[in-house]
C-alpha cells in the first residue's frame, strides 16, 4: 500500500487504465463486491468525504 503515483510511469498508468476499456466477463456479484472493497480501501486510506462536510 505504500506505493506512490510517482512510482508509476505514465505507460504503466495508461497500460491499467486501458483495461476499464476491455469486455468483462465477470459476474455481476463479483463485480459489486470488488467495487464495495475497493471503494472502502480508498476511504480507509484518504478518508470519507461526507466527514469534510
Amino acid at each position: 500500500m505504500g506505493e506512490t503515483a510517482s512510482e508509476f510511469t505514465m505507460d504503466e498508468l495508461h497500460e491499467f487504465l486501458n483495461g476499464d476499456l476491455l469486455p468483462s466477463s465477470a459476474s455481476p456479484h463479483f463485480k459489486e463486491q470488488l467495487r464495495d472493497e475497493m471503494w472502502d480501501l480508498v476511504q480507509e486510506c484518504y478518508g470519507d468525504a461526507k466527514d469534510e462536510d
